[in-house]
């Protein structure tokens, strides 16, 4: 038989001793939510928290509600595996908590809410449940703890009667005689073997059985007392003060509100879900962004990425709820405006958001034409050409022309093996000045085949400047391979398809490709061997070539060559010649 005398108060409250003494503090049970828990333990857990949760659930909602069901489908669920795996469930009830092999699997001290008081106080002190068990004795179970938890205590017999005239045959009871009530507000004598052991033994337990059963313990002995007087309030806690109620202690407060709601998340006896975190987080952001706080919101956004669950969605739906495109928009505008925040700073939310926030930093610079704020979205970019530069690739071509020039020199300077990839890409579009600053990448970068054939290709396409772009990369390559295409490229050409600048600088390139056979074809170019050859009408762009590719070749017999057609031609074609000719000339002209 358990003394109901010695059943230890709840914190903060004194305990029996002698001589109105103020008692020891009571020491706290720890937790099975704590790391470390076993299985067993933690399961037994879940079974508490589904039973109290189903037990409430019969006073909140009527019974075809579909929230009763699903809170006993929890508990069957829970309790099923729980005892199929690892055997009995035996449950030690004390005053405020219940245990499972010695640990706590359930704490409520409100003794308007907690099921182990209610329990306690009518004298159970263990619940057993056997593997057994049947589905309907728990529905039976269900009704007695609903029942009682109502508080009322007019008609219905205690706990303990209604659990012995229930005859479980797979649930062991095990209960002590114990407080019997008179009435909703007096507790009456306690029911045990020997009188002598309800009588109370201190003073502090004479004011405790007399007092009404909702009556609060009465507060420990104060010290010594002192007449009130004014102590005046010194200057460090004056601030402290300040600082709570300031501008500034408000977005440490939303910090520490959401640690402790994500911590609540993994909580072991009653977890909260996403669903309730995540609209507090974005009542967070509103109040943050209205106010202009933006560095706090950056952190709150950390704490969110550390200590939110592993699972992906539950942790991207967390970070959406602290920040979006929009806010990062905002973080990027206020870093160019106020330098709120580094570039490493926007970088590394940019990084925990769940979402590309690279369209969103695009659409910046093109509304941010120029300012501090364009050039931390540049610096953004960078970062991200760096460590992800398909990001970067992947948004070419779906900007405004002069932007995507911007973007591919940019992911040049950070990441050249992905911009001549890309550049390769780009050689197909439709914009010519796309197509030239991706010319003017692979011209100097690492050669391959691949690069070769695509320039070779870039010849033959119907935009001159693109052409030329093409003709520089590949000397630029030292491309011998496209001699030959650079020669047919001429003899092919009809009156107008070319024009005489171009005509000059593919002339140049052959030169510079093929110096010996450019000197021999130019040669024949412009003074055709025989008499029959010196009678065919030569085209004047491939003269025009040949003068050209002579000049930058030099020597003798390009001056004899450039000298000869002088005199003979009239014209352009004369001036182009005596230009030759001048640069010839020069110090710094062609071969002597």
């Amino acid at each position: 038989m358990v003394d109901p005398t010695q059943v230890p108060p709840p914190s903060g409250a004194p305990a029996a001793g002698s001589g109105g003494e103020s008692p020891p503090a009571v020491q706290e049970t720890p937790l099975a939510a704590d790391r470390g828990a076993p299985t067993p333990v933690k399961a037994a857990s879940k079974v508490v928290r589904a039973l109290t949760h189903a037990a409430s659930s019969f006073l909140l909602y009527d019974a075809s509600n579909e929230a009763v069901a699903g809170f006993i489908g929890d508990l069957r669920e829970s309790l099923d595996q729980f005892l199929g795996t690892y055997g009995p469930l035996t449950l030690e009830i004390r005053p405020w908590d219940m245990t499972f092999q010695g640990q706590v699997v359930y704490l409520d001290r409100d003794r308007e809410r907690s099921m182990a008081f209610r329990l306690y106080r009518d004298g159970v002190r263990r619940l057993v449940f056997e593997p057994a068990v049947t589905w309907e004795e728990i529905i039976e179970l269900l009704g007695i703890l609903a029942i009682r938890a109502k508080g009322i205590r007019q008609h219905e017999d205690d706990v303990v009667t209604m659990l012995w005239n229930a005859s479980f045959r797979h649930i062991e009871v095990e209960a002590v005689e114990g407080l019997v009530a008179e009435d909703d507000e007096r507790v009456a004598d306690v029911v045990t073997e020997s009188p002598a052991a309800v009588s109370p033994r201190t003073s502090i337990q004479a004011m405790i059985f007399d007092a009404p059963f909702m009556f609060d313990y009465p507060l420990p002995p104060l010290g010594d007392r002192a007449p009130v007087a004014y102590r005046p309030i010194t200057q460090p806690l004056l601030e402290r003060v300040r600082k709570q109620d300031s501008i500034e202690g408000l977005p440490l407060e939303c910090a520490q509100l959401a640690t402790e709601l994500l911590d609540l998340l993994a909580d072991e006896f009653d977890p909260l879900s996403p669903e309730d975190v995540a609209p507090l987080l974005r009542e967070i952001r509103g109040y943050l962004l209205q106010d202009g706080l933006l560095r706090p919101l950056a952190e709150i956004l950390k704490i969110v990425a550390c200590k939110a669950p592993a699972s992906p969605e539950t942790r991207a739906r967390l970070l959406a709820a602290v920040a979006d495109s929009e806010v990062f928009r905002r973080l990027l505008e206020a870093a160019g405006d106020r330098q709120q925040l580094s570039v490493d700073d926007l970088a590394e939310i940019a990084s925990l958001l769940p979402d590309d926030q690279v369209p969103t930093i695009l659409d910046f610079l093109a509304t941010h034409p120029d300012g501090a704020g364009r050039g931390i979205g540049l610096r953004l970019l960078e970062h991200e050409a760096r460590n992800r530069p398909k990001r970067i690739s992947e948004r070419l071509l779906s900007n405004r022309e002069a932007t995507d020039i911007e973007l591919l020199r940019m992911l040049d300077r950070v990441n050249p093996a992905e911009a001549a990839e890309v550049s390769l890409e780009l050689l197909g579009s439709r914009t010519p000045a796309v197509q030239i600053a991706a010319l003017g990448i692979l011209g100097h970068a690492p050669y391959g085949a691949k690069i070769g054939r695509a320039l070779v290709g870039v010849l033959r396409a119907p935009t001159e400047d693109v052409r030329r772009k093409a003709l520089d990369a590949l000397v630029a390559q030292k491309e011998r391979r496209a001699y030959d295409t650079l020669a047919e490229q001429l003899r092919t050409a009809t009156a107008g398809q070319l024009s005489l600048s171009e005509a000059a600088a593919v002339g140049e390139a052959m030169s510079q490709l093929e110096p010996e056979r450019s000197r021999k074809l130019f040669a024949e170019w412009v003074r055709p061997p025989g008499l029959l050859g010196r009678l065919t009408s030569v085209p004047l762009w491939w003269r025009w070539a040949a003068v050209a590719g002579l000049a930058v070749l030099g020597g003798p017999d390009a001056r004899e060559l450039i000298g000869w057609l002088a005199g003979k031609a009239g014209g352009e074609l004369q001036q182009h010649c005596e230009a030759a000719l001048a640069r010839l000339a020069a110090p710094a002209g062609g071969q002597s």
